[in-house]
């Protein structure tokens, strides 16, 4: 019995240092982890950055193609953006591009992706949205910036955005040309008046 009693006493302490080498490992493993999220997050907005997106876009596309669903993309622009910055600094400038993600990561569903291409760039990833529903959610968030006061010097100023929208597989079925739809469909929004969606044709 006394053998028995030595034999569970050196067992456990011989797992301690076993018990501590796996925590440490797990415990390295999270933080490994939480850094390789971080890296692809935008630290102004809290969105994904735009080394997220080639990532996000293989595996909806993969997912698009194994269960026939279509995703869509939204290429948002802020309008007259550089005016803001010119008369009021970068610092406000930046101010209004967070207050717009915070905005952009609750308008938007859990299972889509919102990312901060650049500057005062977005995308959105709409899951499994047609052109024409996504062309319907566009309108919404377009007209949801338009009516937000976004804080300058303590007053409220109002902003507009320029949205173009493409769709996969609809008006592409590789994610360059996506994207790049996407984008001349914002450029169009922007060069027939701004404040207003586009869809790629």
């Amino acid at each position: 019995r006394n053998l028995k009693k030595w034999e569970a006493s050196w067992i456990r302490q011989a797992l301690v240092p076993f018990e501590k080498v796996i925590s440490r490992n797990i415990d390295e493993a999270y933080r490994f982890i939480k850094a390789k999220e971080l890296a692809f997050v935008d630290d102004l907005t809290g969105l994904y950055n735009q080394r997220y997106l080639g990532r996000a876009l293989d595996r909806e596309i993969a997912q698009a193609n194994r269960q026939k669903i279509p995703f869509a993309v939204l290429f948002l622009d802020i309008d007259h953006f550089k005016l803001v910055n010119d008369k009021f600094g970068h610092v406000v400038g930046s101010k209004i591009l967070a207050q717009l993600g915070s905005m952009l990561k609750t308008a938007v569903r859990v299972s889509d992706v919102g990312i901060r291409y650049g500057g005062d760039e977005y995308l959105l990833l709409l899951m499994g949205t047609n052109a024409q529903n996504a062309s319907i959610a566009a309108e919404r968030i377009r007209k949801l910036i338009a009516g937000q006061d976004f804080e300058i010097a303590g007053k409220p100023h109002k902003i507009t955005a320029s949205i173009g929208v493409a769709a996969f597989p609809e008006h592409a079925v590789n994610k360059e040309e996506l994207i790049n739809l996407a984008d001349q469909a914002m450029y169009n929004s922007k060069n027939t008046g701004r404040n207003k969606i586009y869809l790629a044709s």
